[in-house]
Order: structure tokens, then sequence, then C-alpha cells
């Protein structure tokens, strides 16, 4: 993976840079997933007022876009659960 990307070599970081990338990513997604919940009320309504039901068919997609910063986020967990506590 290249250096400056995301989940990087985790390896190679300290527990505190680990915990430091596992909150920003939370936030990230936190605030990506409230954004995406507005997006599909307002995508519902339009549907439902319109009768637009093409629209439909972009609701998964959506959801399915957060796929990649979960998944990093569960390997950052991970690794954090296989360093050893500090005492």
């Amino acid at each position: 993976m290249a250096k400056n990307s995301i989940s990087g070599d985790l390896a190679q970081l300290s527990l505190a840079e680990l915990h430091s990338r596992k909150n920003k990513l939370k936030g990230a997604i936190i605030g990506l997933g409230i954004v995406m919940v507005v997006a599909l009320i307002i995508v519902l309504y339009v549907v439902l007022h319109n009768k637009m039901y093409a629209l439909l068919a972009t609701l998964p997609a959506m959801f399915l876009s957060l796929m990649p910063s979960v998944i990093v986020l569960n390997k950052i967990n991970r690794e954090i659960h296989a360093r050893p506590p500090v005492q």
C-alpha cells in the first residue's frame, strides 16, 4: 500500500497513532453516515412525491461507498487488539 494511504502499514504505527487514526476515521464514517441518511430521506421523498422509481437504484450504492472505510476501521481495531496492553 502507499505510505500516505489511510490504512498504510499499521504494524509500524505506535498505539497512540493507531488510536488517533481510529478516532478520525470513526468520526468521518459517522459524519458521512449522517449525510447519507439525510440524502436517503430526500431521495425517498422525491421518489414517493414524483414517482421517480429509478432513483431507488442509487440507495444501495450510497451505503456501499462506506464499506472501504469500515474495512480499514476493522483493520485498525484488529491491530490495536493485537498489541500488548500498555502498562
